[in-house]
């Protein structure tokens, strides 16, 4: 079908269907056919090439759009501004190798989850720029593709759940995903990518990847994902030791640099930030339970919440009603621990004060001992404020 041979035809009402013995639909053949009601193709059809604005501005197709097997290309604009369509398919066993610039831009009707076929090797510019209604992405096992063009899928406000970039991919340029805002995760296990990612081309949330190496690789200066080392992570096996002996602990699968209340859907495969996810608790010695602690963080840590980052820094938790301070070493390689014992945490964290006179019952007369003077210092170091317990002399469990 020769190039604009039905191009402004208006006036044109029917559903059109593209008989199978044509091979070519060359530039804006039915470019501005606004009234057309539905766009199909034979099923044996012989098409091969679907060129530059074959189809632009057809706003009335109102149907699924299915993409022939014998298409290799798809040019420039060739559906850009359909925006009737109510979603797009490709054919089982596609020959597709390429998407050109814009092909389905602002083709705001499709409302499916759009899967790649494996044969594509390029998506152009802006391809499926403010395609708003497409609720997926996948791309199909053995990938062949290679590039995804800037501002692709930029503006594909409903693209949902995991978006996982295959193997083969090399180059995602600028702007790619830019403004897919509900897209929960970015996984890349497996790297291919040979030029760095630009900055606002993923939207802002962790990009897992395969293992430590592949992230350290890839945050490097110069690494593929320089600019997202606060977004880059991969899976870790987390151990919360729970006794002084550690043959009792709690394992629990993190993102690494990723808030710790990442927490993994088994149903769905999303990592979901919740927010009142809490640490398991250490089991304390009973002689420490309920009795006065230093109740400020000490030594520079700071208290472990669901937006702490796992990464090797300590942490505090502390815990209610007994007031446990339990001192978290969050570690790389699959340790998180309480400390190096927690009766050597709870000597440094713990004073108990006693009266110096069984009868004198002013809080004044408090006495608090330390084993030396450095211990002292030591201790007092950065104190914010001190909840002191006291017990009579005699032994008496009685607290006030």
């Amino acid at each position: 079908i020769d190039s604009y041979a039905f191009a402004n035809c208006s006036g044109l009402k029917n559903a059109l269907k593209i008989p199978a013995g044509v091979t070519e639909i060359k530039t804006g053949a039915f470019l501005n056919c606004s009234e057309f009601t539905s766009l199909t193709f034979i099923e044996t059809s012989s098409l091969r090439t679907i060129d530059s604005y074959a189809f632009a501005y057809c706003s009335g197709f109102k149907n699924v759009l299915e993409i022939p097997t014998t298409v290799i290309e798809i040019g420039e604009s060739a559906f850009s501004d359909c925006s009737g369509f109510v979603s797009l398919t490709f054919a089982t066993n596609s020959s597709l190798s390429k998407i050109g610039d814009s092909a389905f831009e602002s083709c705001s009707g499709f409302a499916n989850v759009l899967e790649v076929p494996n044969s594509v090797r390029a998506i152009g510019e802006s391809a499926f720029y403010g395609c708003t209604g497409l609720t997926g992405l996948t791309f199909a096992e053995n990938s062949s593709l290679t590039t995804i063009g800037a501002y692709a899928f930029v503006g594909c406000l409903e693209l949902q759940d995991s978006l996982k970039i295959p193997e083969s991919v090399t180059q995602i340029d600028v702007g790619a995903f830019a403004y897919c805002d509900n897209i929960k995760q970015i996984e890349i296990p497996d790297i291919g990518l040979t030029t760095p990612v630009a900055p606002e081309t993923f939207p802002n949330v962790p990009i897992i990847l395969k293992d430590k190496a592949e992230y350290e690789k890839a945050i490097a200066e110069n690494g593929v994902l320089a600019d997202y080392q606060s977004q880059a992570t991969y899976l870790m096996k987390v151990s919360f030791y729970l006794n002084d002996s550690k043959d009792v602990y709690q394992e629990q699968n993190k993102l690494y640099n990723q808030a710790l209340g990442y927490t993994l859907n088994p149903t769905t495969g999303i990592w979901v930030l919740n927010s009142s996810y809490t640490p398991p608790t250490a089991n304390v010695p009973a002689k420490y339970r309920n009795v006065g602690v230093f109740n400020s963080l000490a030594h520079g840590a700071t208290k472990v919440t669901a937006s702490t980052l796992v990464n090797q820094s300590a942490y505090y938790q502390i815990t209610q009603p007994d007031y446990q301070q339990i001192s978290a070493t969050l570690k790389e390689n699959s340790l998180v621990s309480y400390g190096d014992t927690l009766e050597s945490i709870y000597e440094k964290l713990i004073v108990v004060g006693y009266f110096s006179d069984d009868t004198n019952e002013t809080i004044e007369n408090y006495s608090v001992t330390f084993a030396n003077d450095e211990t002292r210092k030591t201790f007092l170091t950065g104190v914010n404020s001190l909840i002191v317990t006291y017990a009579y002399k005699d032994g008496s469990t009685n607290r006030h």
